[in-house]
């Protein structure tokens, strides 16, 4: 499970298989480290949404490529975005540009800062 937009488009997948996240046996869950209802809000987070994590961390001084990397940041920092209740100001935010210290609204900041200075 990769959440790269440019690779999958999770709203075009969820109209073709709605019942795909339900379906999943429980070995399937195991396989992916995750609840049902984790993989139903990984499922359905919007391409524009993937994107936005993605400059989020790249405003934090993170190479979004590492998140593609690594299955297991990707789905964290994709489940936090999915949580999220400020997307408005994380829109506004990349749109604008805004420096790593503007962005502290972020659950994800922490995170792409410290990875950032490694």
């Amino acid at each position: 499970m990769r959440l790269a937009p440019e690779t999958q488009d999770w709203s075009i997948r969820r109209k073709a298989e709605p019942a795909s996240s339900a379906a999943l046996a429980p070995a399937d869950l195991v396989d992916y480290g995750l609840r049902r209802e984790e993989i139903r809000q990984l499922a359905l987070l919007s391409p524009e949404r993937i994107d936005r994590r993605n400059r989020m961390a790249r405003l934090n001084g993170l190479d979004p490529a590492r998140l593609v990397e690594d299955r297991t940041l990707d789905i964290a920092t994709a489940l936090c975005c999915a949580d999220c209740a400020a997307e408005g100001q994380c829109r506004m935010a990349v749109e604008d540009g805004a420096p790593a210290a503007g962005a502290e609204f972020c659950g994800n900041a922490a995170t792409f800062g410290m990875l950032a200075a490694e």
